[in-house]
């Protein structure tokens, strides 16, 4: 993790490219599915929440009329179940929404930055697209996570012809600052139409509605 200091770290990167600090450079972020999910399957209990102790979980974060929030995660959700639920809410607001106003503050500077939502889910149910599950795809080290919960009884073939277009796309940019690459998914840069490239199955671009 980055440590603040005088000189080469001297304020919090994630504040600092809010302030504009990053406006030499294109970017590539990304976030996966269900990133709470790694947190959360550990913990049934949350599967027990009553409606009045969800709501209020939610309603502790402030922000939107929490019934109103509750009621928008459900309409996108299933199972509707309480840790899914609180699984979503904590997804989009520590993970999914802080990156995408990452890219759209690089965007409004003329910058490119290309956005992915990696949807491929792990075989053990409740664990879906969940927190590191993009980093055998990555690394394409398929035999060193095989015994993982998140890849442990996939499709192998399937598991590597994604590895090889997600880290072939990411290792295109690296390279030369552009995904678009042939052989490989068109990947529109982020702009105010809000599009993030879906890894999955079927792996194609969209408008991320909230």
């Amino acid at each position: 993790m980055p440590v603040l200091d005088d000189t080469l770290v001297q304020r919090d990167p994630i504040e600092s490219i809010r302030m504009g600090g990053a406006h030499w450079c294109d970017m590539m972020i990304g976030v996966t599915r269900e990133e709470y999910a790694a947190f959360s399957i550990s913990n049934p209990s949350l599967d027990e929440l009553s409606e009045d102790a969800l709501e209020s979980l939610l309603r502790s974060h402030g922000g939107d009329d929490a019934s109103a929030t509750l009621a928008r995660l459900r309409s996108a959700r299933a199972p509707t179940t309480p840790r899914m639920i609180l699984g979503d809410f904590y997804s989009e607001r520590m993970f999914t929404r802080p990156s995408l106003e990452i890219a759209a503050t690089q965007s409004g500077l003329g910058r490119k930055a290309f956005t992915y939502l990696f949807d491929w889910q792990a075989p053990v149910p409740g664990l879906g697209a969940c927190h590191c599950i993009d980093l055998p795809f990555l690394f394409g080290n398929i035999d060193v996570w095989q015994a993982a919960a998140m890849v442990k009884g996939a499709d192998r073939r399937e598991v590597q012809d994604l590895s090889r277009l997600f880290r072939g796309s990411i290792a295109a940019f690296a390279a030369a600052g552009d995904p678009n690459v042939r052989g490989l998914p068109e990947w529109p840069a982020y702009t105010a139409d809000q599009t993030v490239l879906h890894f999955d199955r079927r792996i194609a671009p969209s408008r991320y509605i909230a």
